[in-house]
């Protein structure tokens, strides 16, 4: 992944914890950032998950084929074989990571998608 794929506040994986096992996920701080866009930095992409949507308040529409999810605001993607899309005016956007939804939701509607997610080490 690169840098300058990232934003101030994208969530994105820094590997696994020797002592648990467990994934490690962090989000983009300020601070960093500056240095990322320097030096480089080590990161991986998140794969976007149901759990995920979840997280950030997305939550799935009944009776939709194929499986839609949508946000308070009115966004809405839906679950394809090849990963998430979203639908406009000129075509389908497929959406396999968490920072790629992050960056696609701000671009669109100006606002930051939230999570009252305070643990950097969650499993997917």
């Amino acid at each position: 992944m690169k840098a300058t794929e990232l934003r101030i506040g994208n969530w994105y994986s820094s590997g696994v914890d020797m002592d648990t096992g467990e994934q490690v996920y962090n989000q983009v701080l300020p601070d960093l950032y500056m240095n990322w866009h320097v030096n480089g930095c080590w990161a991986e992409p998140i794969q976007l998950t149901e759990e995920w949507l979840e997280r950030f308040g997305f939550e799935k529409i009944q009776f939709s084929i194929p499986t839609a999810y949508k946000t308070k605001d009115g966004f809405r993607i839906k679950e394809y074989e090849q990963g998430y899309c979203m639908q406009y005016k000129h075509g389908t956007v497929i959406i396999k990571n968490v920072h790629t939804l992050q960056n696609l939701h701000f671009a669109l509607t100006g606002e930051e998608l939230q999570t009252d997610q305070t643990d950097k080490k969650v499993n997917q």
